[in-house]
């Protein structure tokens, strides 16, 4: 996915901004999303006309599957649609579009521009085993990021020596693989229905926390022994039992761990994004490798070369994961109440001290009752995170103003579900070092919130290249158009950042 920026000026002062995202999802069918920012007051009418720029390229594509144009924002316009490359022109892997469309306030007037629409993959093939390590290296780093610390723990329980040890271990590394499969798939067909896809966004979704807010409560209760599945089963449906868990476990961490960025692995991730079905699929892989090799690593050791006195430690890691499950239970709730009100934040701790009384005293029906209420909690905004959340043509002015006056910007956006945000918050931007700077140097931070679904937010971030947070931008007078940072960058890389976006007569 390729993204192709256009300002259309359409008389005085008035600009639109074309942005289109492209897939190729065969050999021979790309599949685009049209996004169109207009000046807030003006509308598009209808429907914009795509058509050959050149006379010669009008034989060379096809349009096919138009969608409607959608109002995704209050000036934002979406459109999908489909481009069938007949196999006669294989050799010619670029076109030149025209987008022609009425803009509409107190009057109208057609606004046009030609988009080049460059699908050629040879140099993305070239890098395609590259890329691969790179995914491999990024899942295994992924292991030790802080979003997975709350559940790296339950992984923990594998690697004890017991009978069924080997069982469990695989177990892990199916569920691992399954799962980064899994969401693969479901990354591919938000894909080909154009909508904007990013890495960690499913933590946006009501419906997604309200039920893992639900398997981690189960998963809580089993920890603590206040409920147990299957109680009486035979020592070979216990075995089963042993891999059905650990695949289940791993589901659930590999969920958790979606929304870290870890080196290499963003850009891996964006490779994946932007490529087709088959690179898409064998990126996740690599990265479903690397992110189960300790459990790989842990399956080819002998079973007695494994020192005997890590037994002596059982106890302490069964208990370390226990409350590793209910800190990630605790994390997930509290992003469910994001999204509720105070009353309905009361109702579910009610429901969920009831259920585990009921699940204590073996009363399951009216425990899975009572939880099955929990999905349908209407959702209501309880309160608003203190990141600022404005309209981004307004940060993007403010950001402007400030530049013009010789100040330099670091703009951020976070979530209240990225852990690695709140790793920089505490790390970087709060660190003493780095608050001398900003008041030395009258650096202004302004941050936006992607805690809730935000399409502006998200088209920005990817018309940089990112396909996720933590997003951090520089703007100064030497750099007016930003100069992007890494996703976890250090103290010294935001201090060199600085100096760089700054007048040369302000490193003096």
């Amino acid at each position: 996915m390729l993204l192709f920026p256009a300002f259309l000026h359409a008389g005085p002062g008035i600009n639109c901004n074309i942005t289109i995202n492209h897939t190729l999802i065969e050999k021979n069918t790309i599949s685009c999303q049209l996004l169109m920012t207009v000046p807030e007051g003006w509308k598009i009418p209808k429907i914009p006309k795509i058509s050959a720029a050149n006379a010669e390229d009008a034989s060379d594509f096809v349009l096919d599957n138009i969608g409607k144009l959608k109002k995704i924002s209050k000036t934002t316009y979406q459109m999908n649609f489909q481009i069938k490359i007949p196999i006669t022109a294989n050799k010619k892997r670029q076109l030149k579009l025209q987008i022609t469309c009425p803009l509409c306030n107190d009057i109208c007037t057609m606004v046009s521009q030609n988009i080049l629409i460059d699908f050629d993959s040879s140099e993305e093939y070239e890098n395609f085993l590259l890329t691969l390590f790179l995914g491999f290296l990024g899942g295994l780093i992924l292991n030790f990021m802080p979003c997975v610390l709350p559940v790296l723990l339950l992984k923990l329980r594998s690697f004890l020596p017991d009978d069924r040890r080997n069982l469990a271990l695989v177990g892990g590394i199916c569920g691992n693989c399954v799962s980064f499969f899994a969401f693969a798939i479901f990354l591919t067909l938000l894909k080909m229905v154009g909508n904007v896809v990013g890495w960690g966004m499913h933590f946006q979704n009501i419906w997604f926390l309200k039920i893992i807010t639900v398997v981690l409560f189960l998963l809580t209760l089993y920890a603590f022994e206040i409920v147990t599945f299957f109680p009486s089963v035979s020592w070979e449906n216990k075995s089963r039992l042993v891999f059905w868990k650990n695949f289940m476990a791993s589901g659930v961490t590999v969920l958790m761990a979606i929304p870290c960025t870890a080196q290499f692995l963003g850009t891996a991730a964006a490779f994946a994004l932007q490529g087709t079905i088959p690179e898409m699929l064998g990126i996740f892989f690599a990265i479903a490798t690397g992110f189960s090799l300790p459990y790989i690593i842990f399956l080819a050791v002998p079973f007695g070369e494994i020192p005997k006195k890590i037994l002596k430690y059982s106890d302490v890691v069964k208990t370390a994961s226990n409350y590793g499950i209910l800190l990630a239970f605790g994390w997930i709730f509290f992003l469910l109440c994001n999204h509720l009100s105070l009353p309905m934040i009361l109702l579910c701790l009610l429901i969920f001290l009831l259920s585990s009384l009921f699940f204590k005293y073996e009363k399951h029906v009216a425990a899975l009752i009572l939880i099955a209420i929990l999905p349908v909690i209407p959702p209501e905004q309880n309160f608003s995170s203190g990141a600022t959340h404005p309209n981004l043509d307004h940060i993007m002015q403010k950001i402007t103003d400030k530049v013009a006056e010789g100040r330099v910007v670091l703009f951020s956006i976070s979530a209240d579900w990225c852990i690695n945000c709140k790793y920089n918050e505490m790390n970087l931007l709060r660190s003493p070092k780095v608050q001398h700077i900003f008041r030395e140097k009258n650096i202004s931070f302004i941050e936006a919130d992607l805690t809730k679904k935000n399409d502006d937010l998200m088209t920005f971030i990817s018309r940089h290249g990112r396909i996720g947070i933590p997003f951090l931008m520089l703007y100064g007078p030497a750099f007016p158009s930003g100069l992007l940072l890494s996703e976890m960058p250090t103290v010294e890389e935001l201090t060199e950042a600085i100096e760089k976006v700054e007048l040369p007569s302000a490193q003096n």
